[in-house]
């Protein structure tokens, strides 16, 4: 699990919402990364790879 706590404003960050999101070998990078693991259709789950996470903290 990927979780963030704070974004970067200049040179401080600034608390925000926590975010949760989940990343797994079994997961895909196109899918939500809200669960665990993946659906029992296997249309959302976690993702497969850290840097698909960390795109959603980037601008």
């Amino acid at each position: 699990m990927v979780s963030y706590f704070a974004v970067r404003n200049g040179k401080n960050f600034e608390p925000v919402e926590k975010a949760d999101f989940y990343v797994a070998a079994n997961g895909n990078d196109g899918w939500s990364g809200n669960l665990d693991s993946p659906n029992f259709a296997k249309t959302d789950g976690p993702f497969a790879t850290i840097e698909r996470a960390q795109k959603l903290f980037v601008n």
